[in-house]
Parts: structure tokens; C-alpha cells; sequence
């Protein structure tokens, strides 16, 4: 399951891959999962606290970073710990400083994701943020498919979900058509059925055109709240594909 946690960014003497410098690494790997120096991790960064603990900036969509994960030399424990080196490139773009915390969200550990369906957080302070997110953000989180098929639905399901963040909506509603599309025409097709549900089949496929017509009119004015209801096909689809993922 996706790990939630936050760690705290000092400024010291760490090594990776044996050579030793300075700068800012992000203490509190060395208790998510077992994480080990030498191992590459992908993480999601959901938000940033300065030193007083004040929200400094959160991210939405979150962004994805990547590490190879190095060693901190920890003095209250006196010795070296494992922990996420930054170099001063990422710090300067995510704009953090000595002293400031950063939540994570780990979705990949030795370029394996993390196992799907529930997010794990590590305390008090990370299940917080876990409360606040919305229900299509614990979605794209939690999902993880093998078809390759659905692969690409959920593909286009995300970049629909990112250029609607961007108030992208005609991005994101052709985005969206293309997941439909991939459901519908070859996904479908390889569901078995049983001979007494053998409407099943027939009846999805005319739901999903019918939900595809709803993201195809156009204009200058393309119907009702157009942000709103792309959203809610977003969250449609994205059961969908949960649903096919289990029956497939």
C-alpha cells in the first residue's frame, strides 16, 4: 500500500554511493518499510511546512520526485541512518529550506510500486492529510492494474485528472473519451460472461457510448458546469476500471 509520512530536512554530512558531502536530506526513511542506502524510491510530495510549522505550499496535483536513497550521519543515534539526499537543483525548485518538513507519499521501492487499495500513514500528523484528500486523489493512488489494456485507461484517466487541475477541461474531457474508448472497445470484449448475464456485456457497452456522448459536445459554451461534470465522469471511470480490473 502507498506509504504517507512526513520527514524533516536538515543540512549535514551524508554520503551516497560512498562519496561524502553536505546538503539537505530529509530524515525518516530509515522507518518506512525497509527501505536500505543504494535503493531507488519513487514519491509523490503532497505539501511543505516551514520551520513553525506553517503551510508553506501544497501541491495539486502532487508532484513526483525520485531517489536514490543515501546515508545520514544522525548524531542523537550516532550513527548513519538512510535517508533521501536533495540535491540543491530540487530543493530550490520545491523551495525548501533547513528545518522545514515535507509530506510524502511513497508509490515505488526498488522501481516496484508499493501494493495498491489502501494508503498506509505513519502517524497522527500523516493520517490528517490522508482525511483531506479527495476521493478521486486516493483513487488514482490506490489503483494499480496488470491488464495492459486498462494500463493505458488509467493512463489517459490520469492525464485527464491533471489537466482538469489545470483548468484544462477540453484536455481533459479528450483524455477522458480516450480511456472511455479503450474500456469500450478493448476491454470489454475480453470479459467472460456467464450465458444468463449474457446482456451484461451489451448493456456496459451502450453505457459507455452513452457516457463517451456526454464528453463529446462541443461549443463555445460545451454544456452544464463542464469542469463539474468531467470531474464526475473522472470518478465514473475510474470505478470502472477498479471494477474491470477484478473481472477481467
Amino acid at each position: 500500500m502507498p506509504i504517507i509520512f512526513y520527514g524533516n530536512v536538515e543540512h549535514g554530512e551524508y554520503k551516497l554511493w560512498g562519496t561524502y558531502t553536505s546538503g539537505l536530506s530529509l530524515l525518516r526513511t530509515y522507518d518506512v518499510v525497509e527501505i536500505k542506502p543504494g535503493s531507488y524510491i519513487e514519491v509523490l510530495l503532497v505539501e511543505i511546512r516551514n520551520e513553525y510549522g506553517n503551510l508553506v505550499k501544497r501541491f495539486k496535483p502532487f508532484k513526483k520526485l525520485s531517489f536514490n536513497v543515501g546515508e545520514y550521519w544522525y548524531s542523537p543515534r550516532n550513527e548513519w541512518i538512510p535517508c533521501i539526499s536533495i540535491s540543491d537543483t530540487t530543493a530550490s525548485e520545491i523551495n525548501i529550506g533547513k528545518n522545514y518538513r515535507i509530506c510524502l507519499i511513497l508509490v515505488k521501492h526498488d522501481y516496484k510500486p508499493i501494493l495498491p487499495f489502501e494508503i498506509k500513514p505513519l502517524d497522527t500528523e500523516a493520517s490528517k492529510v490522508v482525511e483531506s484528500l479527495e476521493r478521486l486523489e486516493i483513487l488514482l493512488l490506490t489503483t494499480i492494474v496488470e491488464h495492459e489494456s486498462l494500463k493505458k485507461a488509467l493512463s489517459y484517466i490520469t492525464d485527464s485528472y491533471l489537466r482538469l487541475n489545470e483548468n484544462d477541461v477540453e484536455g481533459a474531457r479528450t483524455s477522458l473519451r480516450n480511456a472511455m474508448q479503450i474500456l469500450r472497445d478493448e476491454v470489454l470484449p475480453k470479459i467472460e460472461v456467464e450465458e444468463e448475464a449474457k446482456d451484461f456485456k451489451n448493456n456496459m457497452r451502450k453505457m459507455l457510448s452513452t457516457m463517451y456522448s456526454i464528453m463529446s459536445y462541443g461549443g463555445p459554451h460545451p454544456g452544464p458546469a463542464p469542469k463539474t461534470t468531467t470531474e464526475m465522469m473522472i470518478k465514473i471511470v475510474m470505478e470502472l476500471i477498479n471494477y474491470f480490473a477484478k473481472i477481467v
